[in-house]
């Protein structure tokens, strides 16, 4: 436990300094600003710096404390018609009597995927991240491969435990593989977060730590609903806590990889009214640890070379639990 209490410590205080150095950096070069946006460095003074200089700027210059949340961008991409159909909804004016007059007081609609688009119908939360990766993708092949790199590894990336899956087979669409093998390779925190607790989501977590081999720091944001996610500015919050330790064991027992990853629970406003630690350890008793205890039995056992010598029943009673965790792992 002391461990990961020190994980998630050493991150916070990488990533403010960071942060500190970034407003340095962009106070001294030149800056790029779009409305309200966050400046972006211009490449062309970067690339005279060293090797190692360069790649510390940008990597600096990439940090932040607020969460991308990547899967909304590739949903974005997916469904740009959903996105716009919502957004004119939410402009439209009430006290205006025919949805045609309604329609025509909007602005004309820009090009989809146009940077006009993006920062039109993007949460303010995620401008920044946006603008970040046009800088990245916008220049040199050197520029672009750094940028990308730091992209991943210097943000903290919102993920669901079924978008981790997909991007651990390469099976996102709108996502080159390049980007998906090199978010892989480089996200070093990422927040999974967890609308209900469920054992579904806390059995994916062992293979995606194996897959995941340099992330740092794991959280799991409990209580987290859609909408809440878009309007995270921080994760900076006391309700955060190390996992508990009867959920780490387990998890370690299969096959988490604990030894250079923390993980650490949020616990959103919801539990403000009740002692939050205890509305977790209540959920995971009641909703994970059977379950994860059952698929550690099945685990144990050994794999029957015939139809005849498979356990009976009464050796392992098929419940509803016990379903749930052989489709899962099938």
């Amino acid at each position: 436990m002391d461990s990961s209490q020190n994980g998630t410590t050493s991150y916070r205080s990488d990533n403010k300094h960071a942060l500190q150095t970034k407003k340095i950096v962009k106070m001294l070069l030149p800056e790029l600003e779009i409305e309200d946006v966050t400046p972006t460095l211009q490449p062309s003074r970067l690339l005279l710096l060293p090797g190692e200089l360069f790649s510390k700027v940008i990597d600096f210059t990439m940090a932040s404390t607020t969460p991308v949340h990547i899967e909304l961008f590739i949903d974005m991409a997916r469904n740009p018609e959903l996105y716009q159909a919502e957004k004119e909804r939410t402009t439209l004016l009430p006290w205006v009597e025919s949805r045609e007059e309604q329609l025509s007081r909007l602005p004309t609609t820009a090009p989809q995927f146009s940077r006009t688009w993006w920062l039109d119908l993007l949460p303010k939360t995620q401008v920044e991240h946006y603008v970040d990766w046009v800088a990245g993708n916008a220049t040199c092949t050197r520029f672009r491969v750094c940028a990308k790199q730091a992209f991943f590894r210097e943000k903290r990336h919102i993920a669901s435990t079924s978008f981790l899956k997909a991007l651990m087979s390469k099976k996102i669409s709108h996502m080159s593989l390049s980007d998906q093998a090199l978010a892989q390779h480089c996200i070093q925190h990422v927040i999974i977060p967890l609308s209900s607790i469920k054992a579904a989501s806390f059995i994916r977590l062992p293979s995606i730590s194996q897959a995941f081999a340099n992330v740092r720091t794991m959280t799991l944001y409990m209580d987290m609903i859609p909408s809440r996610i878009l309007q995270l500015h921080s994760l900076e919050t006391p309700f955060t806590k190390p996992a508990p330790f009867e959920l780490q064991d387990i998890l370690n027992r299969l096959g988490f990889r604990s030894e250079t990853m923390a993980v650490e629970v949020v616990l959103t406003s919801c539990h403000l009214l009740r002692d939050p630690e205890r509305s977790l350890r209540v959920g995971l008793e009641a909703d994970v640890y059977p379950i994860l205890r059952t698929l550690l039995r099945i685990k144990s056992m050994p794999k029957p070379a015939t139809k005849e010598s498979q356990p009976s029943s009464d050796t392992m009673p098929l419940t509803p639990g016990v379903r749930l965790v052989i489709e899962l792992v099938v």
